[in-house]
């Protein structure tokens, strides 16, 4: 998750970056462009009625306000974006398994809801939901890294899925044009960081490009 860790660092106040490049980047693609939404439809709390909870546990230009020059390096058939992608459409908030590893329509672990729940006599939008009766809230959540964990669903693709400059107007490089497919994952079609794993010279492509984007000869110039 290095990019929410390093969204996190932009956040907190980290300066002095003159270039950021995402590669596979797990992260909502509104979280960097508001404007990008392809779920219109789901109801997070980037829609709820009150600003303080869309700025609090929203996605929503969570890292929009990064000064660097920006790089996305995304692959549209990601095999590990992808699940990432199924696991926001079906598994936020979090579900609760049963014993054969099934789920019901209620088995849910977290709940949100624009009209809210009344815990303690103070209203939550996000909530920790009883196991037992899943309508029933245990405590409020009140942690942004437990909502964005558990709770908050993205209206985005993943920045790592899409084919975008985030809004930066910086670079957006296609990483099919490096051929990471991967046959033993066919279903997928694309290995997830392929730049990492595989060897320096099958992966030349992707170093090139970054030091491109990042205004930089190489060293000795072919």
């Amino acid at each position: 998750m290095g990019n929410v860790v390093v969204g996190s660092a932009f956040r907190q106040g980290m300066g002095d970056i003159t270039n950021y490049a995402l590669f596979n980047a797990a992260m909502a693609a509104q979280s960097y462009e508001p404007t990008r939404i392809d779920f219109p439809t789901r109801q997070t709390p980037d829609t709820d009625s009150d600003p303080t909870v869309q700025t609090r546990f929203g996605l929503s230009g969570k890292f929009s306000g990064i000064t660097a020059s920006v790089t996305n390096f995304y692959l549209e058939d990601d095999f590990a974006t992808t699940i990432w992608s199924h696991n926001h459409t079906f598994n936020k908030p979090q579900i609760i398994l049963n014993e054969l590893g099934g789920v019901l329509p209620l088995d849910r672990a977290y709940g949100y809801s624009n009209g809210g729940w009344n815990v303690g006599g103070t209203l939550h939008k996000l909530v920790q939901l009883d196991p037992i009766v899943e309508t029933v809230p245990l405590r409020g959540v009140t942690m942004i890294e437990e909502a964005m964990a558990f709770v908050s669903q993205t209206k985005s693709l993943p920045a790592g899925r899409t084919p975008t400059d985030l809004g930066f107007g910086g670079w957006k490089i296609d990483m099919d044009t490096f051929v990471f497919e991967n046959n033993y994952r066919s279903f997928f079609g694309s290995e997830h960081s392929a730049e990492w794993i595989w060897s320096l010279q099958r992966t030349f492509g992707v170093w090139r490009a970054l030091l491109n984007s990042f205004d930089i000869l190489p060293n000795p110039v072919p």
